[in-house]
Order: structure tokens, then sequence, then C-alpha cells
């Protein structure tokens, strides 16, 4: 079975949600999403809604299970039964023979209980095949689980390096020297506000002069 594939596809699949909460800030599954997704978060999420990888993880029950029927082959088989015949008094017959009169009903019962093993090849190499077969999916699921971490982590990484990405090239065009057609459209600008605010100083009402009569 191809553990490394199954999961490798199964992770790449739920990372796409994943990722996507973590560039977006929202929740995945209707759930409320945290202000940052660490990557235990995000790991969390991924193992929570794979379907591949909660599949194989189900797989265990059943191993599990198939070591108790192993050991439970062992344990005695019990069998009980229980009987009773009432015969009622009267003549008895048997086709046309004619036996004496029964006076007095009869109550008959029985019982029996019965106990037994059965041992052989399969009950006795059964178990350690149970066991095997549970160690095998124990393997299993640790593999898939180490695939789907890894592809989280990746796609994390790849995320975050991404987002660095975007901050060094906020810094770089910040400190970029502005082009010349820009600046002089800035200074033109400033231009035209400083005439303006000259204008309006120019046009503004006169001092008053003394009132006539006082000194």
């Amino acid at each position: 079975m191809n553990i490394m594939g199954t999961g490798r596809s199964a992770a790449r699949g739920a990372v796409g949600a994943l990722l996507a909460a973590l560039v977006s800030g929202t929740a995945v599954a209707a759930q409320q999403a945290p202000t940052q997704l660490t990557l235990e978060d995000a790991v969390s999420l991924a193992k929570g809604y794979s379907p591949t990888f909660l599949s194989t993880q189900n797989d265990q029950a059943s191993a599990n299970w198939q070591v108790r029927e192993a050991y439970g082959q062992f344990l005695p088989s019990v069998d009980a039964s229980l009987q009773g015949v009432w015969q009622e008094a009267g003549a008895q017959r048997f086709g046309t023979i004619v036996f004496d009169d029964q006076i007095t009903d009869w109550y008959f019962s029985g019982y029996a209980i019965g106990l037994g093993v059965t041992i052989d090849g399969s009950t006795i190499f059964g178990v350690p095949n149970a066991r095997a077969n549970r160690r095998a999916t124990e393997a299993s699921i640790s593999a898939a689980e180490f695939t789907l971490e890894s592809t989280v982590a990746f796609q994390y990484m790849a995320v975050l390096r991404g987002q660095d990405g975007v901050a060094v090239a906020e810094r770089q065009r910040a400190r970029a020297p502005e082009p010349p057609d820009r600046a002089d459209a800035r200074r033109d600008g400033r231009s035209g506000r400083h005439r303006r605010t000259a204008g309006r100083s120019r046009s503004g009402p006169g001092r008053r002069g003394a009132h006539p009569g006082v000194a």
C-alpha cells in the first residue's frame, strides 16, 4: 500500500483550506479563527478534517477488535438446554393397542449443560497474526501522520516566505528614490497651494481706522 502517496494527496487537499485561513485569517469548517494561525493549529485542523487520514486512523479500532477476537477464541463455549413433558391421566393408545389407564398426571423435566473448548492451528496462530496486523496498522497511521504534518509544514513555511517577500518589497519601494516626474508634480501641487493661501491673505478685510472724534 502506497502510504506516502495517499497521505500526501490527502494532505494537499486539507492544506488548501488551512493556507486560506492562514492568509485571510478566517475560520475553516465554521469555527472561530484565531488572530494568528500557528503551525500547531494548522496541523491540528488538517488531522481533524483530512478524510484519508481519518479513514486510516479509524483502522486502529478494527485492528484492536481483531486482537480481542483472537484472544476470545481460547474461551470455552457453554451450552445449556431445558426440556419438560407433561402427560395427562387416561387410557394410553398406540394404534389399535390400548394400554392400562393412567390415573395420575405425570410431568417429566430435564436439563443439560455442556462446556467445550476447541483449540486448533488457527486459534493458536490467530493471536500473533492479529497483533502483527495491529502493528502494521499503527505503522500506517504513523506514516500518514508524518506525511500530513510534513506537507502542512512545507506549505506553512511557503506562505510565511511569501509574506516576508511582500514585506521586503514594500520596504524597498519605500526606500527607492522618487521618480522625477512624480517629484515635480508634488512640488507643483505644493506651489499651487502656497499661491492660493497667499491670495486669500491679500484679499482679506482691511484694518479699521480710528473712530472720528476719538483722540
